[in-house]
């Protein structure tokens, strides 16, 4: 069986430990959902896996020839290359024989009489059999073509978000490694593709460690869920359903052993108060006791929610109002004679296969692209905040509370109470630190 083992594995980023003397196992065919609160280090774990960063302490054991596909929350592709050549240019030992015997087969095809090139391209067509590499071609075609991606000749460049995810997705699944390591797979793809994931990883014959915040694909998918939280991991039987139920009874069991705790603490105050001294050897050992206790009184670290009881202006009936608009991008037709009305109180989602054009259409209503023909009005009493696929470029030297005073400052409650900038942050769980 093919086993990776972790064993006291710790990291630290700037100040904050992300995980500390973890140890767990991935065992051949399991299914791990990896959870924790955003900033809780379940990316920098994955690249410790991937052998993309290093641990500060502790080691990952596993056999020689064990292999780990890694899909990152945005795939490192050349902007240059088309689909196909951008899925083969991985770094995993098919594509690399693959490469190989393309290479071979052209220096033999321009110099057949050449022994030495005879000779490299048979050894290049015999590691081909060895791997079963010829398929690898007509699989990487039929999964992009499940992932509705066609024109397998585009370049890397002028893809969506959407479609470059896919790109990776196709990349790490033609892999067939012995670890499967994805990194919010689910994220720019809509429903069928989705469908499509769930399908094909319950029937993928290695393991699986995946971070999403999809709880619903987390449910078709994961047998095993593993939460990193405050440094230290805890596992779970079960899916996201079960990891809600058991952690909601872990918590309790802590906050209950907690209060114990502080109810012995208690009384042992009183005691200590008492002038106890070390007279006997059971005196000194339950002096000793009330130190150890002191030490590890109130440690218990429960994750809080994100609080956003922010208020908002008063809305005049129209909102946005888009009057017969037509838009098209390089010869694409995204809108045509579009109309759409929104109103106050109006929740409104936006599906559509990748590529159709939805973040187009978002920025129309920004007002970042302007539309060929028609109109786009926006009400009086309208702000309009955008949080987009990829987020503004934002100063890494700045402190994040000057970087948010701009806009800080005038934040409400729905009391209408002013908000600092400090309370704002602590609100989006970031500790005063």
């Amino acid at each position: 069986m093919q086993t990776l083992r972790v064993e006291s594995l710790s990291k630290t980023y700037g100040e904050k430990t992300l995980f500390e003397d973890i140890d767990f196992m991935i065992n051949e065919n399991d299914r791990i959902g990896l959870i924790g609160t955003n900033g809780s280090g379940k990316t920098s774990l994955l690249n410790v896996l991937a052998g993309l960063d290093s641990a500060d302490a502790g080691k990952i054991i596993k056999p020689n020839q064990y292999r780990i596909s890694y899909l990152k929350q945005i795939p490192e592709l050349d902007p240059d290359a088309t689909i196909m050549n951008a899925v083969f240019e991985g770094s995993a030992p098919i594509f690399q024989t693959i490469r190989k015997y393309e290479e071979e087969l052209m220096a033999y095809g321009q110099d057949p009489e050449n022994k030495k090139h005879q000779q490299r391209y048979v050894d290049a067509e015999n590691k081909m059999n060895q791997e079963d590499a010829w398929s690898a071609e007509s699989d990487v075609k039929t999964i992009l073509t499940q992932l509705h991606i066609d024109d397998l000749n585009q370049k890397i460049g002028n893809l969506s978000g959407g479609q470059k995810k896919r790109v990776g997705l196709a990349q790490v699944l033609i892999q067939a490694p012995d670890l499967l390591v994805l990194d919010e797979p689910t994220n720019h793809l809509d429903f069928d593709s989705i469908k499509w994931l769930e399908k094909y990883l319950a029937n993928y014959k290695g393991a699986l460690l995946i971070v999403t915040h999809d709880r619903y694909f987390l449910d078709q998918v994961a047998t095993t869920i593993m939460e990193l939280s405050f440094g230290k991991i805890y596992l779970y039987q079960g899916n996201y359903q079960d990891f809600v139920r058991q952690k909601a009874e872990r918590v309790e069991q802590e906050v209950n052993s907690e209060h114990k705790q502080q109810q012995l603490y208690k009384k042992e105050l009183a005691w200590m108060r008492t002038g106890a001294k070390a007279r006997t050897t059971k005196q000194q050992a339950r002096i000793n006791k009330f130190t150890d206790l002191k030490k590890n009184l109130n440690k218990l670290q429960v994750d809080d929610d994100i609080d956003i009881s922010l208020g908002q202006q008063r809305l005049g009936k129209k909102v946005i109002e888009i009057k017969n608009g037509s838009l098209d991008i390089e010869n694409h037709h995204i809108l045509r004679e579009f109309n759409l009305l929104v109103q106050a109180h109006d929740r409104i989602g936006i599906t559509g296969i990748n590529g159709a054009g939805k973040s187009s259409l978002l920025n129309v209503l920004a007002g970042e692209l302007p539309l060929n023909q028609g109109t786009i009005d926006i009400g009086e009493t309208v702000r309009l905040a955008y949080y987009r696929q990829q987020t503004e470029v934002i100063p890494e030297n700045e402190r994040m509370i000057s970087y948010l005073n701009e806009v800080g400052q005038n934040v409400v409650d729905k009391n209408g109470q002013h908000i600092s900038t400090t309370q704002l942050l602590e609100q989006f769980l970031f500790p005063r630190s």
